[in-house]
């Protein structure tokens, strides 16, 4: 029984699908308020922070994310019996926040540079935002595939790993 505890690739992609589609759905509802590129640009990175902000929170208050509670997986410290906290919650998000960042910065920057651009930044910015999380999740997938633990690139920078119940 032991080993089973650490089979959680289905399970932590289905609790982020589920997850993920909260945010989709928010997403969703806020561009349909309007048509012009930049405010979707913003409203984009508004719901990544709030995305960023839920997963932190519940990581390191509870252990699990709405998704993670319903599929009945939690993440743990290495012990096995500590929560992660906020420190290490954040960290198992940091590279993804960093990336996130780094491309609305830039984006930014861009429209700064050629205002005229609005409808180019937005697309490139999905398009980074895309590739990057398609990258992501093939380094999170292949990390999780020769550990015992399973443990992803995010569990090694928080020292957690996730476990089912």
């Amino acid at each position: 029984m032991e080993k089973y505890k650490y089979r959680t690739f289905w399970k932590r992609f289905a609790a982020g699908i589920i997850d993920g589609t909260i945010f989709a759905l928010l997403y969703y509802l806020l561009s349909l308020t309007t048509d012009n590129g930049i405010v979707k640009m913003f409203l984009t990175f508004a719901v990544f922070v709030a995305e960023a902000i839920y997963s932190v929170f519940l990581h390191g208050k509870y252990g699990q994310t709405i998704g993670k509670k319903i599929l009945d997986i939690k993440v743990y410290d290495l012990d096995e019996e500590n929560l992660i906290g906020f420190k290490r919650a954040f960290y198992r998000d940091s590279i993804w926040i960093i990336l996130e960042i780094a491309t609305f910065i830039y984006a930014i920057i861009t429209l700064a540079l050629d205002p005229g651009s609005s409808s180019n930044v937005q697309s490139y910015y999905e398009d980074v935002v895309s590739s990057i999380s398609l990258l992501w999740f093939i380094a999170e997938f292949i990390t999780m595939l020769f550990n015992y633990k399973g443990r992803a690139v995010h569990d090694y920078l928080a020292k957690s790993v996730v476990i089912a119940h």
